[in-house]
């Protein structure tokens, strides 16, 4: 015996492949803003060494990041 065929079935597919599309079309759009970012790394690092000084460099680039600890 074959189950019910439900009305809403064919509504449940149309989402489920809108969702999946949806999907598709973000992971697409991640992917190009991953190698666009990654491409732009590649051209600094080609391009010689930054134009930070070292006093720069050496600065912690947040409240937690911890450079040297004297005690």
């Amino acid at each position: 015996m074959s189950p019910p065929s439900s009305p809403h079935r064919g509504g449940d597919e149309d989402c489920l492949k809108e969702c999946q599309e949806q999907i598709e079309r973000v992971l697409v759009s991640s992917l190009r803003e991953g190698r666009q970012q990654q491409q732009q790394q590649q051209q600094q690092v080609q391009h010689g060494p930054c134009s930070k000084t070292m006093d720069e460099l050496d600065q912690s680039s947040t409240p937690t990041d911890v450079r040297d600890i004297n005690l």
